[in-house]
């Protein structure tokens, strides 16, 4: 496991197949080897994925402050797999220099009572609602319903008004193709995404 970690070309093909996804998956040392995959290598993989040339992009660095890379990415789910799987490639995205700070609601108290809703399109890095109240859950990203449980899903830090790095809690739910779907009290609810 450890060369097909080594090479990007291997890399590539390993999330390229719905099939070996699942066995390395299956698989803990298969699966911890292949999410440490160096930067080098998962940058250029994460290139073959989403169709681009590899010998175009060094790291995942060069991947993550490329906005062709990422509207590249975003329309190919093997990339945004194998994105959200690399411990390296999810340092790169959050260090991105694409990275915005959006804000979700206008008027305290507005999406409370009644979901909103925000068309968007890319990837979620952090949350926060802003308060240390914890007033912000996501709901729903694009049309998957999150688990119930509010801790699943909860978008903000109890008793911070820091962020929350949403990219390692819910990697799996960080892609939004259309909208998100939340709750939110505060005028100081936002994310930081990287739009796509």
């Amino acid at each position: 496991m450890a060369a097909i970690a080594a090479s990007y070309v291997a890399v590539a093909a390993v999330y390229g197949s719905a099939t070996a996804v699942e066995a390395v998956k299956a698989n803990e040392t298969a699966s911890a080897t292949l999410a440490g995959a160096t930067s080098a290598v998962m940058g250029k993989a994460v290139a073959v994925l989403a169709g681009l040339n590899p010998d175009s992009y060094a790291d995942m660095a060069a991947v993550a402050a490329s906005q062709t890379a990422m509207a590249a990415v975003i329309n190919s789910e093997a990339a945004r797999t194998a994105l959200v799987s690399s411990s390296d490639a999810r340092k790169a995205l959050k260090a991105s220099s694409l990275a915005v700070e959006m804000s979700l609601v206008s008027s305290d108290g507005q999406y409370w009572n009644s979901a909103g809703t925000k068309t968007m399109r890319g990837l979620i890095l952090y949350t926060k609602a802003g308060n240390t109240d914890n007033a912000f859950t996501i709901t729903k990203v694009d049309s998957t319903t999150l688990a119930s449980n509010n801790n699943a899903r909860n978008a903000a830090t109890s008793g911070s008004t820091g962020y929350k790095d949403w990219l390692e809690a819910f990697p799996n739910s960080s892609w939004v193709l259309s909208s998100i779907t939340f709750y939110a009290y505060y005028r100081t609810t936002k994310i930081k995404y990287i739009p796509c």
